[in-house]
């Protein structure tokens, strides 16, 4: 099985970029149920990478002695 590498400026951004694809499907297609979902999974996602990099942090900081 092959891992899938992105850039590190990428990898650091792909959140915002979520966020940012979240708020342009909200504006473009707001009042449609497609434009709703979409842009509710494009921030949700951008939570949970968040979040998952946010707990991945805070279990590597308490196993350094």
């Amino acid at each position: 099985m092959q891992r899938i590498w992105f850039p590190e400026w990428l990898y650091r951004f792909l959140p915002l970029l979520y966020v940012v694809g979240g708020t342009l499907m909200l504006h473009l297609f707001g009042d449609q149920t497609a434009g709703q979902l979409s842009g509710g999974m494009l921030f949700a996602a951008a939570i949970l990478i968040w979040a998952l990099r946010w707990h991945a942090r805070s279990d590597a900081s308490r196993r350094r002695p």
